[in-house]
Protein backbone atom coordinates (compact mmCIF):
# COMPACT_ATOMS: atom_id res chain seq x y z
CA UNK A 1 0.00 0.00 0.00
CA UNK A 2 3.07 2.00 1.15
CA UNK A 3 4.35 1.92 -2.69
CA UNK A 4 1.57 2.91 -4.36
CA UNK A 5 0.71 5.89 -2.19
CA UNK A 6 4.34 6.96 -2.64
CA UNK A 7 4.03 6.20 -7.02
CA UNK A 8 0.86 8.55 -7.04
CA UNK A 9 2.60 11.12 -5.07
CA UNK A 10 5.12 11.25 -7.71
CA UNK A 11 2.89 12.05 -10.63
CA UNK A 12 2.30 15.46 -9.15
CA UNK A 13 6.39 16.31 -8.16
CA UNK A 14 8.39 16.17 -11.58
CA UNK A 15 12.06 15.16 -10.31
CA UNK A 16 12.03 16.60 -6.76
CA UNK A 17 9.98 19.75 -8.40
CA UNK A 18 6.45 20.70 -6.96
CA UNK A 19 3.93 21.28 -9.06
CA UNK A 20 2.68 24.25 -7.47
CA UNK A 21 5.93 25.93 -8.20
CA UNK A 22 5.91 25.64 -11.80
CA UNK A 23 2.20 27.27 -12.12
CA UNK A 24 3.61 30.01 -10.07
CA UNK A 25 6.39 30.33 -12.55
CA UNK A 26 4.81 29.96 -15.15
CA UNK A 27 1.83 32.27 -13.98
CA UNK A 28 4.83 34.96 -13.14
CA UNK A 29 6.11 35.09 -17.03
CA UNK A 30 2.82 35.02 -18.67
CA UNK A 31 2.16 37.70 -16.56
CA UNK A 32 5.06 39.50 -17.05
CA UNK A 33 4.83 39.41 -20.70
CA UNK A 34 1.17 40.78 -20.84
CA UNK A 35 3.02 43.60 -19.19
CA UNK A 36 4.98 43.99 -21.78
CA UNK A 37 2.91 43.52 -24.37
CA UNK A 38 0.21 46.16 -23.42
CA UNK A 39 3.48 49.13 -22.90
CA UNK A 40 4.77 47.56 -26.61
CA UNK A 41 1.21 48.60 -27.97
CA UNK A 42 1.38 51.99 -27.29
CA UNK A 43 3.84 52.81 -29.57
CA UNK A 44 2.08 52.78 -33.18
CA UNK A 45 5.47 51.28 -35.11
CA UNK A 46 5.77 48.58 -32.49
CA UNK A 47 1.65 47.76 -32.51
CA UNK A 48 1.85 46.64 -36.28
CA UNK A 49 3.43 43.64 -35.68
CA UNK A 50 1.85 42.59 -32.68
CA UNK A 51 -1.49 42.52 -34.06
CA UNK A 52 -3.60 42.18 -36.95
CA UNK A 53 -6.49 45.23 -36.61
CA UNK A 54 -4.85 47.50 -38.70
CA UNK A 55 -4.74 45.59 -41.97
CA UNK A 56 -8.29 45.14 -41.62
CA UNK A 57 -9.02 49.16 -40.37
CA UNK A 58 -11.26 50.64 -43.01
CA UNK A 59 -11.25 47.88 -45.35
CA UNK A 60 -14.90 47.39 -44.81
CA UNK A 61 -15.81 50.81 -45.83
CA UNK A 62 -14.60 49.66 -49.41
CA UNK A 63 -17.24 46.44 -49.70
CA UNK A 64 -20.06 49.04 -47.83
CA UNK A 65 -20.37 50.73 -51.45
CA UNK A 66 -22.78 47.77 -51.91
CA UNK A 67 -25.39 48.44 -49.32
CA UNK A 68 -26.32 51.32 -50.10
CA UNK A 69 -28.88 52.37 -53.51
CA UNK A 70 -26.96 53.98 -56.43
CA UNK A 71 -27.80 56.56 -58.60
CA UNK A 72 -26.54 57.79 -62.17
CA UNK A 73 -25.53 61.34 -63.06
CA UNK A 74 -24.79 62.77 -66.85
CA UNK A 75 -22.16 65.64 -66.50
CA UNK A 76 -21.46 67.53 -69.55
CA UNK A 77 -18.92 70.33 -70.06
CA UNK A 78 -19.45 72.74 -72.55
CA UNK A 79 -16.98 75.68 -74.57
CA UNK A 80 -13.56 74.08 -73.70
CA UNK A 81 -11.58 71.54 -75.59
CA UNK A 82 -9.01 69.98 -73.51
CA UNK A 83 -10.12 69.48 -69.97
CA UNK A 84 -7.80 66.53 -68.56
CA UNK A 85 -6.75 68.74 -66.51
CA UNK A 86 -10.52 69.26 -64.64
CA UNK A 87 -11.55 66.81 -62.30
CA UNK A 88 -15.02 65.70 -60.84
CA UNK A 89 -14.86 65.26 -56.97
CA UNK A 90 -16.92 63.21 -54.55
CA UNK A 91 -17.25 64.21 -51.34
CA UNK A 92 -14.17 65.85 -51.68
CA UNK A 93 -12.21 63.00 -53.32
CA UNK A 94 -11.24 62.80 -57.50
CA UNK A 95 -13.32 60.76 -58.96
CA UNK A 96 -12.85 61.06 -62.96
CA UNK A 97 -11.64 63.86 -65.61
CA UNK A 98 -13.35 65.19 -68.31
CA UNK A 99 -11.53 62.71 -71.27
CA UNK A 100 -14.77 63.26 -72.99
CA UNK A 101 -17.39 66.27 -72.89
CA UNK A 102 -19.80 64.16 -71.33
CA UNK A 103 -19.54 61.62 -68.54
CA UNK A 104 -21.36 59.33 -66.66
CA UNK A 105 -20.75 59.04 -62.69
CA UNK A 106 -22.40 56.89 -60.08
CA UNK A 107 -23.31 58.26 -56.88
CA UNK A 108 -24.69 57.90 -53.66
CA UNK A 109 -27.17 59.49 -51.06
CA UNK A 110 -25.83 62.63 -50.06
CA UNK A 111 -23.00 62.99 -51.92
CA UNK A 112 -21.33 66.12 -52.74
CA UNK A 113 -20.46 66.87 -56.69
CA UNK A 114 -18.02 68.97 -57.19
CA UNK A 115 -15.71 70.06 -60.18
CA UNK A 116 -12.64 70.92 -59.64
CA UNK A 117 -10.93 73.83 -62.55
CA UNK A 118 -8.08 74.88 -60.76
CA UNK A 119 -6.00 74.40 -63.18
CA UNK A 120 -8.05 75.11 -66.22
CA UNK A 121 -6.69 77.50 -69.01
CA UNK A 122 -9.47 79.35 -69.39
CA UNK A 123 -13.71 79.74 -68.14
CA UNK A 124 -15.66 76.93 -69.30
CA UNK A 125 -19.21 75.77 -67.91
CA UNK A 126 -20.47 72.72 -66.62
CA UNK A 127 -24.22 71.57 -66.25
CA UNK A 128 -26.11 68.17 -65.20
CA UNK A 129 -27.57 66.80 -68.64
CA UNK A 130 -29.77 64.18 -67.12
CA UNK A 131 -30.04 61.64 -63.92
CA UNK A 132 -31.46 58.50 -63.09
CA UNK A 133 -35.34 58.24 -62.07
CA UNK A 134 -34.16 57.59 -58.37
CA UNK A 135 -32.52 61.04 -57.73
CA UNK A 136 -34.62 63.74 -56.63
CA UNK A 137 -32.71 66.43 -58.67
CA UNK A 138 -34.04 69.35 -61.14
CA UNK A 139 -32.05 69.71 -64.16
CA UNK A 140 -32.93 73.00 -65.52
CA UNK A 141 -30.20 72.60 -68.40
CA UNK A 142 -28.55 75.78 -66.77
CA UNK A 143 -24.73 75.72 -66.10
CA UNK A 144 -22.36 76.69 -63.67
CA UNK A 145 -19.08 78.87 -64.89
CA UNK A 146 -15.81 77.34 -63.43
CA UNK A 147 -12.90 80.01 -63.37
CA UNK A 148 -10.10 78.46 -62.28
CA UNK A 149 -11.77 77.09 -59.05
CA UNK A 150 -13.74 74.42 -56.90
CA UNK A 151 -17.12 74.42 -57.84
CA UNK A 152 -20.68 72.44 -55.99
CA UNK A 153 -22.60 71.16 -59.18
CA UNK A 154 -25.23 69.40 -56.91
CA UNK A 155 -25.87 67.68 -53.69
CA UNK A 156 -27.46 64.11 -54.33
CA UNK A 157 -30.88 63.06 -52.77
CA UNK A 158 -32.07 59.86 -53.89
CA UNK A 159 -35.69 59.66 -53.56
Amino acid sequence: MKNKKISTLKIFKFEGVKIEKILVITFTVCFCLLIISQFLMQNPNIRMFLTQEEAVEGAFLDKADELYDKGLIVLEIETCNNMEDTWVLVNGQKVTCFKKSQISLSVKDNDLVEIDGTKANNVFRAKITSCSENINLLIDNSGMDINRNISILARVKLK
